[in-house]
């Protein structure tokens, strides 16, 4: 598979990046040193913060559409820390090799559409299928949840942030926000 990556530069201003990492960083309060990647441990910042919320929600709308749903998280990549090569359309098996009823990803019968939305740190790309694309403040990648995607590891001393948004027509677990 190629990789299709559409990006809108400026999509959020430097300014705009800049209170998103800030609203990260209260709502992981103490534990923003370990906070890391993943699915924010639960937490959508579209619903813990009203202020990134605010920023997004009429963009992601206009580009997505209503009647989609989102989840939303926070990679933090602290000093040594990457992220592997993955997909987000990847259908948990159980052991007997059956798919996991219980997977959000379960309903969704089509590849759905992935963001990533680089906000500051050391910038040194998103590698999709391989291919690094260089990270820019406020610039919004979408791409297709079954293009293989990673990040290398960070050697630097400082963190860096991205927002990362998935968006179905199915509601998935209870992170999943409707889009009206």
């Amino acid at each position: 598979m190629m990789e299709k990556v559409i990006k809108i530069p400026n999509f959020i201003t430097e300014s705009e990046c800049d209170e998103i990492i800030e609203e990260i960083k209260l709502f992981t309060g103490q534990r923003f040193l370990n906070y890391g990647i993943g699915k924010s441990y639960g937490e959508n910042p579209l619903s813990m913060s009203p202020r990134i919320k605010e920023i997004l929600w009429e963009k992601i709308k206009l580009i997505f559409g209503r009647r989609a749903y989102v989840q939303c998280w926070c990679n933090v990549l602290q000093p040594g820390m990457f992220i592997p090569p993955h997909v987000h359309r990847e259908p948990g098996l159980n052991p007997d090799g059956t798919l996991m009823k219980d997977s959000h990803y379960y309903k969704e019968k089509h590849p759905f559409r992935c963001t990533n939305l680089f906000l500051g740190g050391p910038e040194y790309g998103t590698n999709y299928n391989g291919v690094n694309h260089k990270s820019n403040r406020g610039e919004l990648h979408i791409f297709s949840s079954d293009l293989e995607h990673s990040v290398d590891k960070n050697i630097t001393g400082s963190p860096r942030y991205s927002l990362v948004m998935d968006f179905m027509v199915t509601i998935g677990d209870g992170d999943w926000l409707k889009i009206l």
